[in-house]
């Protein structure tokens, strides 16, 4: 089937997932990427996968290993976690894994940074949902440090304090953290869930891409958008 106008090329999807948990996991993850081939050939230019680790009926928990099983079925598409989960994960070790998914993808990964908000994902990892901001705006500025400078690394982190100094060694390559294809980095975007929200703001100031979904409201969407914009003009004006 030949792709429809290219108008629509500007059209995305986004999945949770969300699956009836009666259904085998391999049926699930089946379908899933059957929508994926199905939504290039239609034309579509990106597509999002969530990320849970307790829930049955939303069941990808590493959205970067399906994205992976994807690239290989698809050729055009961009594909992309929304989000990865930051209150969840080490900030390094997620600038290597998406530094080296970006590769795989040759280029074609977008990302999404934002917090967990599954209460049952929060109380496995030990995390309290009060800190969810500030350990995602740290995460993000530590990862976006790791892929623009060299080692030695020291990043002061109040969740991740970050030092790698005495084992660095230049001649055999230990101690660099590898860094993405698409320079300085993948499309960054900024999910948000209520008005005059944060998140927006921080997208806005630092020219992330904000990001809405099917959960939110028409007149909130709407507040993301403004609050965003107000952001970004005010950013722009300081600058």
């Amino acid at each position: 089937m030949q792709p429809p106008d290219q108008a629509i090329i500007d059209y995305g999807m986004f999945i949770m997932p969300f699956h009836d948990p009666e259904k085998s996991l391999g049926q699930c993850y089946a379908e899933d990427l059957e929508l994926i081939i199905r939504a290039e050939e239609l034309g579509f230019g990106e597509f999002w996968i969530g990320e849970h680790h307790t829930m049955k009926y939303e069941n990808i928990v590493m959205p970067e290993m399906f994205i992976c099983r994807a690239l290989g079925e698809t050729s055009t598409i961009r594909l992309g976690p929304a989000p990865v989960c930051l209150n969840q994960h080490h900030p390094a070790l997620v600038a290597g894994r998406l530094a080296f998914l970006d590769h795989l993808a040759d280029g074609r990964l977008n990302l999404c940074f934002g917090p967990g908000s599954v209460t049952a994902d929060l109380e496995l990892l030990g995390v309290d949902p009060k800190n969810n901001g500030r350990m995602v705006a740290e995460a993000i500025d530590t990862i976006l440090t790791l892929w623009s400078t060299d080692p030695p690394y020291e990043i002061d982190g109040e969740f991740w304090p970050i030092r790698l100094k005495e084992n660095v060694d230049e001649e055999t390559g230990i101690g660099f953290i590898h860094r993405p294809l698409q320079q300085p980095h993948p499309p960054i975007a900024i999910p948000a869930m209520s008005r005059n929200s944060p998140s927006m703001v921080m997208a806005g100031e630092m020219g992330f891409q904000p990001f809405g979904h099917c959960l939110v409201t028409g007149n909130v969407l709407a507040d993301f958008w403004e609050t965003y914009e107000n952001a970004a003009l005010a950013a722009e004006a300081a600058a």
